[in-house]
């Protein structure tokens, strides 16, 4: 998903005999704006010694998508603060990845998908435009958190594109 669908086509660009299928949840084919503005909300964070940290990268994670469990939000936040700087560098890689290229290059069927109100719903018709074979499915209502909040919902599109 997001930064995950990069990895998957960066793995089948560089190893596509090992890939028979592959699914993009959100894939992010970026344009140069899209690219700046994701930039311009990065917020790295410090450590403080009051905390304040804590509290302003729960409100980041809340402000994104204010209809998360707190459930998921904790573990967004868990796993921001124990990335660091770190997830920084990962965005970055992202932005630099030849992403169409590399995707217009594969041959093996892929499923593009996102919810409708995915952060990066924009990039997924562009994404598969780029693809020689395989499906595209938007669905209703869902955002960038879908596996998280529709499970269901992205098991049966899984299940419909594998068989």
């Amino acid at each position: 998903h997001h930064t995950g669908a990069a990895i998957a086509v960066q793995m089948a660009y560089d190893h596509p005999d090992f890939v028979r299928k592959m699914i993009l949840s959100g894939p992010p084919l970026l344009d140069e704006a899209h690219i700046q503005s994701l930039k311009a909300g990065l917020h790295p964070f410090t450590i403080t010694e009051d905390g304040a940290h804590l509290l302003a990268v729960w409100e980041r994670i809340r402000r994104r998508a204010p209809s998360l469990s707190l459930d998921i939000v904790h573990r967004e936040v868990m796993l921001t603060l124990s990335a660091g700087q770190t997830a920084q560098t990962a965005y970055h890689a992202v932005f630099e990845q030849p992403f169409a290229v590399q995707l217009a290059a594969l041959s093996m069927p892929v499923l593009v998908m996102a919810g409708e109100n995915d952060t990066l719903r924009t990039s997924a018709a562009s994404a598969f435009s780029f693809v020689k074979s395989g499906a595209l499915k938007i669905i209703p209502g869902e955002g960038s958190y879908i596996c998280d909040q529709n499970p269901q919902a992205v098991a049966e599109v899984i299940r419909a594109f594998m068989v």
